[in-house]
């Protein structure tokens, strides 16, 4: 291995020359086996690279290097994202036959033992707290690269894993608190984690006499606090001139802010005002020759009513996209070979695509989401906050120099509700930091450019002054951890574990919802539903993360009791869940566990719940969630089998055969169209579906129900 390049394996692997801030850090991490405590470095520099320098360092020193990979990110859509960047490396390295990549696939595998036609290591995409989804748990030995949320990689750490059970709590432990590798996306998104597991490395770890094989790295373009300069790694010179690099520190983003006069106390008609600024302003962009425009809100509310008044107007296209979507809805809306994402994708050929397209947002594309527009709206935030969400305007700098769209840079918008200028802690996501970094933007006023290289904020207390604040996680003492460590059966009182993943200020841990038809069917057959059957149906066809909607505990129990009325943020610990179901406090709910489904009284709802729902509940709107909506629910169920098969290569493909199932399983790849429930009754329903599937079984690919 002395004689293999970082830099050959990654060219092979992406097709072009890493940058000279990751051959640096993959020099450092190989010839140390220590890897930086930060990489402080600008959006849009590759930091979801850290994964590919933690494979090969892997390879080259297995004897020092951590096997398990796990970057953790508080944003979903990046979740996915990073899962699919680990994917595409997993693919390279499998079916590389010679070469760096080769070289690099055959060492990982001979680490636990794997043929030659196996998979060199194994992914995870650790989320939504389904059970039954441990397969990267099996083998300690199994190189592994993880891509989890806060709440399941910090309650499995803790022997608490959301979705796991008793007996395999301890071993999830065991694995993620020994021979891994923390890679803390976007750290500022959680401060309270990055507390526990300094706690965990720093005072815990060195007790139990083991080779430390555990490292902890955080990853941000805003990391908020200082550290010694050996244990940071930044641009540097060499990156500043490299020819890409350069273009996209030295696009300018001129921006405009301004504040839309609301009055009176009613809330909900104070969004609806934003709402409607907020889409005036991004057709404005539009008029001014964006093709692309953001416009990024603080409350999913706030952004479907934006959606909705651009729906009205029906002259742009228009599409919602929140953290509060069920993957396959996100998969499908990001396609890359979709309608959107080769409209909206960071490094898309050319800007001038047709039909202009607005993007409306929360939260969840503020931070490492590969987006790139044209034009940007946002609703004032922090100034750590807005700079992230800029980082999604002409992300790579290319707007200036192309010919096809007539614009000299790309511009933004920053509004702000007249009655949040006042100096006050009021927001309930971003405090104070909202109105002194609107008073700070205003200052400005035609100097303001969110460039990265144009932006001069202050140092100090006045900069600290403009930023969220950051919860604190409780000193982790050897009581809990004393409690924690007992899991079978876990002793009751015990730590909470939401206070040390999301801090000790208004933690909000989710649940999980899916929505299946076999509720409505039972209760259309038989008038109640029965757990036995009830359990036998899901069991043929059991619930999957691909179909789960992760929702805040609060909000989500003020749902199922019967409010209409959530207003919910993609930001953490932003106290989501308005609402109190006073009308319906003994109402149950059915949640999917190990052992079938289990009937669970709404306050008894726990942190990492799978609830599910029949399709008649309704809930969502645009695939995004909405309280207020009656409308039935796509059933995605035998999709996410279908999805899940295809993705791990094993496993069963399930079709059930009734006609809401049917018309919502859609085309997969390689399938054509969909299947099209026969408009005659008399029509044979299940021949008709052999027919359908037998037609396709001669299309060449893989197919899931070919490897049942």
């Amino acid at each position: 291995m002395s004689k293999l390049s970082f830099e050959a394996f990654f060219k092979e692997v992406h097709g072009y020359s890493p940058f000279p801030w990751q051959s640096r850090l993959a020099a450092r991490v190989t010839e140390t086996g220590r890897w930086p405590r930060l990489l402080d470095l600008p959006t849009g520099v590759g930091k979801t690279s850290a994964i590919d320098v933690a494979l090969y360092a892997l390879a080259v020193n297995p004897e020092r290097a951590p096997r398990r990979i796990v970057l953790v990110v508080d944003r979903r859509i990046i979740v996915d994202q990073a899962a699919d960047h680990a994917e595409f490396i997993l693919l390279a390295l499998g079916q590389a036959r010679k070469g760096p990549a080769r070289e690099v696939a055959d060492r990982l595998r001979r680490l636990w033992g794997a043929g030659a036609e196996q998979a060199p290591f194994q992914t995870a995409v650790l989320r939504g707290g389904l059970p039954r989804q441990s397969d990267w748990a099996r083998r300690p030995d199994m190189p592994v690269v993880a891509l989890s949320t806060v709440d399941q990689a910090g309650s499995r750490l803790l022997f608490r894993g959301y979705g796991v059970s008793t007996s395999m709590a301890p071993i999830h432990a065991g694995l993620l608190g020994e021979d891994a590798l923390f890679l803390l996306d976007e750290v500022h998104l959680s401060e309270p984690f990055r507390e526990t597991l300094a706690s965990i490395e720093s005072r815990w770890r060195p007790n139990v006499g083991l080779q430390s094989r555990f490292q902890v790295v955080e990853m941000s373009a805003t990391p908020g606090r200082e550290l010694p300069e050996a244990d940071v790694l930044e641009l540097e010179d060499e990156d500043r001139g490299h020819p890409v690099l350069e273009q996209r520190l030295g696009a300018r983003k001129p921006t405009r802010f301004e504040a839309v006069k609301v009055t009176g106390r009613d809330e909900s008609k104070k969004r609806a005002t934003l709402a409607r600024a907020a889409a005036e302003a991004a057709k404005e962009l539009v008029e001014e020759g964006a093709r692309t425009v953001g416009v990024v809100l603080n409350r999913v509310e706030t952004a479907r009513r934006t959606w909705a008044a651009l729906q009205e107007e029906g002259r742009v296209d228009a599409v919602l996209l929140t953290g509060r979507m069920r993957p396959l809805d996100r998969d499908r809306l990001l396609d890359p070979k979709g309608k959107y994402w080769p409209r909206i994708r960071a490094g898309r050929k050319t800007r001038a695509s047709g039909e202009s397209l607005i993007v409306v947002a929360t939260q969840t594309i503020e931070a490492g989401a590969d987006l790139d527009f044209d034009g940007l709206v946002t609703e004032c935030a922090s100034l750590d906050a807005l700079r992230q969400r800029f980082g999604r305007l002409d992300r790579r700098g290319e707007v200036a120099g192309d010919q096809m769209v007539n614009l000299d840079c790309a511009k933004g918008v920053v509004l702000v509700r007249s009655d949040q200028m006042a100096d006050s802690e009021d927001d309930p996501v971003y405090g104070g930091a909202l109105a002194r970094t609107a008073g700070f933007l205003e200052s400005l006023g035609d100097d303001l450019d969110f460039g990265l290289s144009s932006l001069s904020v202050p140092e100090g207390e006045a900069l600290e002054a403009l930023l969220a604040g950051r919860p604190r996680a409780p000193t982790l003492m050897p009581a809990y951890i004393d409690r924690w460590v007992q899991t079978s059966p876990p002793p009751q009182p015990s730590p909470e574990l939401a206070l040390f993943l999301h801090g000790t200020e208004s933690p909000t841990p989710e649940l999980s919802v899916v929505w299946r038809s076999e509720i409505d069917r039972l209760l259309q057959q038989r008038g109640e539903i029965s757990q036995e059957k009830l359990t036998a149906l899901l069991t043929a066809c059991p619930p999957r993360a691909e179909e789960a909607l992760a929702l805040p505990l609060p909000a989500a129990k003020a749902w199922l009791g019967g409010s209409r009325e959530a207003d919910v943020s993609d930001a953490v610990g932003a106290g989501d869940g308005a609402g109190q179901a006073k009308d319906r406090e003994d109402a149950t709910a059915w949640v999917w566990t190990e052992n079938g489904v289990q009937r669970y009284r709404l306050r008894d709802l726990y942190p990492g719940a799978l609830v599910v729902l029949g399709v008649g509940q309704g809930g969502l709107t645009a695939e995004n969630w909405d309280p207020s909506s009656e409308e039935p629910v796509t059933d995605l169920g035998d999709k996410a089998q279908f999805e899940s098969v295809r993705r791990r290569g094993r496993g069963r493909a399930t079709l059930r055969l009734w006609t809401e199932t049917l018309s919502g399983f859609g085309a997969p790849d390689g399938f054509g169209s969909g299947f099209e429930v026969p408009a005659d009754d008399d029509v044979d329903l299940s021949q008709a579906v052999v027919d359908w599937l037998g037609e396709r079984m001669v299309h060449e690919g893989t197919s899931a129900f070919e490897q049942v």
